[in-house]
């Protein structure tokens, strides 16, 4: 049974707004071209698509077309299931006529999933009003989308991807790609969380590539144990240079919250020279548990500037100090303003830790409340 046939089917219920197909050990996820389009009267806005091992094609052309006011799509435990959105066709298609209304995507334990898109089309559609993406356990999925498929993605909210075991990056880098700087943009984007990806080295794949997210709030990330930089690094500037998480091509002004945990490969989290681009002047909670190769937390300049912050927890580290000594002279003029606002430290199980921040000689935080 194909999409098609289930829904003319069910044209005598057209006014559904849930459908779930569950164990649909027949539906084929393609559509004939010969067929028609469901009526356009249909009204469903959640679809849930479960344990249907047929299923190959999550969402095909003209079904997009039709679904007007669909707002939920899921996919799970669909065992041969290899790609979501047929984009063939869609070149002539104004971009508000496909799926206007899609807030939430869920795909889940889809182990043949190698792409949500079969054909990049180069930024001439986009999901207006998605917001949250969902990506857990696609096993044979490498990368989540090109630059221009993250386009689409402008007004996305929330990011959660985990346990992906073959993904390597979450944006892939562009075929024939120039020099030239290209920044992908999540304008909107408040969370995001990346656990479990044992083969993910970077978030930006391509080396050319700059990641701004303005209004972020929330940053996760987990068990990823080969990843040093959100950005691309090549081989030469490893050699060179230690890399570290936050790289002058990410652009996180308006974080909040960081958690970092169980990555066993990174050595820094901001770079040791200041730079006036990279700003956390917003940061109000940072937690790092089990990251045995991370040098320091906070270099000095990073230290100095976060002025918000107000609970600070690291367990499980090699580090020997918090801050990074800036110079070798003492800090007494900064005693007053480093971490103004703390009122939660904790600190454990940092066996080589030696000091807070050296040159400092004492430390005044009195809004403390959680030593």
């Amino acid at each position: 049974m194909t999409i098609q046939n289930m829904f003319k089917e069910m044209a005598t219920i057209a006014r559904v707004e849930f459908v779930r197909l569950f164990e649909f050990l027949e539906l084929v996820g393609k559509w004939h071209k010969e067929h028609n389009p469901v009526n356009s009267s249909w009204q469903l806005e959640t679809l849930v698509v479960d344990k249907c091992p047929s299923f190959i094609n999550a969402m095909p052309c003209k079904l997009m077309l039709v679904l007007e006011k669909m707002t939920i799509l899921q996919v799970r435990d669909c065992e041969s299931l290899e790609e979501i959105f047929d984009l063939q066709g869609l070149e002539a298609v104004e971009s508000t006529q496909v799926l206007p209304r899609l807030e939430n995507l869920n795909f889940i334990n889809l182990p043949k999933l190698r792409q949500l898109w079969n054909k990049d089309l180069q930024g001439t559609m986009r999901f207006n009003a998605l917001s949250s993406l969902t990506l857990y356990k696609c096993s044979n999925l490498r990368h989540a989308f090109t630059p221009s498929m993250a386009w689409c993605l402008a007004n996305l909210e929330y990011m959660e991807i985990k346990e992906c075991d073959q993904m390597e990056g979450v944006i892939e880098e562009k075929e024939g790609q120039g020099s030239a700087m290209e920044k992908i943009s999540f304008p909107r984007l408040r969370q995001m969380a990346l656990k479990r990806l044992p083969n993910l080295t970077s978030f930006l794949s391509g080396k050319n590539h700059a990641l701004d997210c303005p209004k972020i709030k929330y940053l996760r990330i987990a068990h990823c144990p080969k990843m040093r930089s959100l950005t691309w690094q090549s081989s030469l500037d490893i050699d060179h240079n230690t890399p570290s998480l936050f790289t002058p091509r990410v652009q996180f002004l308006g974080l909040v919250r960081m958690a970092l945990s169980h990555m066993d490969n990174l050595s820094k989290i901001w770079t040791e020279n200041l730079l006036e681009t990279l700003t956390f002047g917003s940061l109000q909670e940072v937690k790092v548990k089990n990251c045995e190769s991370l040098e320091n937390l906070f270099p000095h300049w990073v230290a100095t500037s976060l002025t918000q912050l107000e609970k600070l927890q690291v367990e499980s580290c090699r580090i020997e100090e918090i801050v990074a000594n800036g110079d070798d002279t003492p800090h007494s003029n900064i005693a007053q303003v480093l971490f103004p606002k703390l009122t939660s430290l904790v600190l454990h199980d940092m066996p080589r830790l030696k000091t807070f921040c050296p040159n400092l000689p004492t430390l005044n935080w009195q809004f403390l409340k959680e030593l």
